[in-house]
């Protein structure tokens, strides 16, 4: 079954009306460890990027340098998700987060109140799929995730760590990482690794990964970002955040903004699905790379992912 083509329209701030078959994604590093102390603004990161995702109207907002509790804390939503809430309704909205973890230990890198430090994925769960319904819990259920470690890692005191979930059920499978930042080679590979990850028989046709690579797109440099791309189409902030999108999925506009209260710029992408539902990925040419550990997580999801809306699709 194709998407709807003009069905309908919704308006961002700042952009031309968006089509039904079009995705927004918002892709932010908001530096909020309290770790960084050059790029660390006490929070004030977390409340300006609510503000942009109320006025971007996202429909997938991926998100590095977090603390759990700007996704969800312990009295409910936290910032972030509320923020989607505030569009969409708290029934709408899901997000999985992912904590890196310490070498040494294994345990979870922590901010400097506490909060588990890691990359999250906040996006719209009512987006409807190409494919044949799935009872609840199935492969492909909107909000199911993978989440790993890579195998490839810095010296670093911080295993690097990778979350993906199913945007569209049959459809669109979304993901995001923060790679290495001390060794471009290790960055590299890590890329390489995603790339193939989201190759597996559970990934959805269409993939978007958006993340901090700490990568550049440098033509001639051995560490050209574009060296880990596959055939996705690749596009960028002009320095280390970027996203790749399935060569199916169109760009139809990228736009950066500065934002004061972190390091690194907004960057807003509006993409264009392909018309029709794409066949699901065969088996072969699946990565032989090891990975870390890999979570499968079907919907609703274990402690482990945050689910921080009460309404869910009914099992």
């Amino acid at each position: 079954m194709a998407l709807a083509v003009l069905i309908s329209i919704a308006f961002r701030v700042g952009s031309s009306p968006v089509r039904a078959d079009e995705l927004v994604v918002v892709q932010m590093n908001l530096c909020n460890s309290g770790m960084a102390r050059d790029c660390y603004s006490f929070g004030a990161a977390v409340d300006d990027a609510a503000a942009n995702i109320r006025r971007h109207m996202p429909d997938l907002v991926t998100v590095q340098e977090v603390c759990r509790d700007d996704v969800q804390s312990s009295d409910g939503p936290g910032r972030l998700v509320q923020a989607m809430a505030d569009l969409y309704g708290a029934d709408q909205v899901l997000a999985s987060f992912v904590p890196a973890r310490r070498p040494s230990t294994g345990e979870p890198v922590r901010c400097l109140n506490g909060e588990e430090f890691g990359v999250a994925l906040i996006y719209r769960g009512w987006l409807g799929g190409g494919g044949p319904e799935r009872p609840h819990g199935s492969l492909g259920d909107a909000g199911e995730e993978r989440f790993g470690w890579f195998d490839s890692q810095d010296l670093h005191d911080e295993i690097r760590a990778w979350v993906c979930a199913t945007i569209i059920p049959g459809r669109l499978t979304g993901c995001t990482t923060h790679l290495s930042s001390t060794d471009p080679d290790v960055a590299l590979q890590q890329c390489r690794e995603l790339v193939e990850i989201v190759r597996s028989p559970w990934a959805m046709p269409e993939v978007v990964i958006a993340g901090d690579l700490n990568l550049h797109a440098e033509t001639g440099n051995v560490y050209d970002v574009r060296n880990c791309t596959g055939d996705m189409t690749s596009v960028n902030d002009g320095a280390v955040q970027h996203v790749f999108a399935s060569p199916t999925i169109e760009v139809v506009d990228v736009d950066d903004e500065e934002v004061t209260s972190t390091d690194h710029p907004l960057l807003n992408l509006r993409f264009r699905l392909s018309p029709a539902t794409l066949p699901a990925r065969a088996v072969s040419g699946c990565s032989s790379l090891a990975v870390v550990a890999v979570g499968v997580r079907p919907a609703p999801l274990t402690p482990t992912v945050v689910l921080p809306l009460s309404a869910r699709r009914p099992g």
